[in-house]
């Protein structure tokens, strides 16, 4: 998850932000990108920063995770902030005509353009990303534990444990060791940043990393639910039911290409 600065830097402090969510957004890149403008805000003297939520229209839209997300205002109230910033999530944002133009005049008018995930391909395509040949494919992504490195170390270390552990998951206490605090301190860590428990979690990651599997190879959902820490198939469509609102074998309904290269 990263931030693409769409024009020059200048000497303008930027304030007012405003986050534009686009279908299928990662609620994880949007967090990351919220929780240190917060903590910001609780230093002392420092400037107070703004931020509102906007989609296109001013409608609802629904999060890589299905849940539905209220916007606070539509597009056409992003001129009046200092930086906008595109939500996307794994998949390719869709890019119509009006959004484009609406891109450039905000760019026009001075407004940072910046992008989350697979949002980075709309500030391409509009044509408001200079340099934009040179960028490399990796950096349009980095983890939640990036944007909260300056935030909290701890918790920096321990999403990078989890995420480099999700076919074979940690067991807590081991995570709390391996960064020297209890387990009870670990707890509360996540609790005031992140608004859930460890496992919660760890238990996100590992769903999302399956929900990226479906969607994007052929692999068996068994072969899936064992890659992503999960005992059995059985445990992992409870969960994964439980989070998305549909079954794993739901993803692939609309890929018949993958439908038939996992049966073989």
């Amino acid at each position: 998850m990263t931030a693409y600065q769409a024009l020059p830097p200048s000497e303008h402090c930027l304030q007012s932000i405003g986050f534009l969510l686009l279908e299928d957004c990662s609620l994880i890149a949007l967090a990351g990108s919220l929780e240190p403008l917060r903590l910001a805000n609780q230093q002392p003297g420092a400037g107070r920063y703004r931020w509102c939520m906007l989609t296109f229209d001013g409608n609802p839209v629904r999060a890589g995770n299905g849940m539905q997300l209220t916007p606070e205002g539509n597009l056409a109230e992003a001129s009046a902030l200092d930086a906008l910033i595109l939500c996307g999530g794994d998949s390719a944002p869709l890019a119509h005509a009006g959004l484009l133009a609406q891109l450039r005049d905000l760019a026009a008018r001075g407004v940072k353009l910046g992008a989350l995930e697979s949002a980075r391909a709309l500030l391409l395509e509009a044509g408001v990303l200079p340099g934009s040949e040179s960028v490399p494919a990796w950096a349009s992504r980095m983890t939640l534990r990036d944007a909260l490195a300056s935030a909290q170390p701890k918790l920096q270390e321990v999403i990078a444990l989890m995420e480099a552990n999700l076919e074979e998951p940690i067991e807590l206490d081991d995570l709390a060791s391996f960064i020297e605090l209890s387990r009870r301190q670990l707890e509360r860590l996540f609790q005031k940043y992140l608004r859930c428990s460890p496992s919660r979690y760890y238990l996100k990651l590992r769903l999302l990393r399956a929900r990226q599997l479906l969607r994007q190879t052929a692999m068996p959902v068994v072969q899936v639910a064992f890659g992503c820490g999960f005992l059995s198939p059985q445990n992992f469509s409870k969960c994964y039911r439980e989070h998305f609102g549909i079954p794993p074998s739901t993803e692939r309904l609309d890929k018949p290409q993958l439908c038939r290269a996992a049966m073989h």
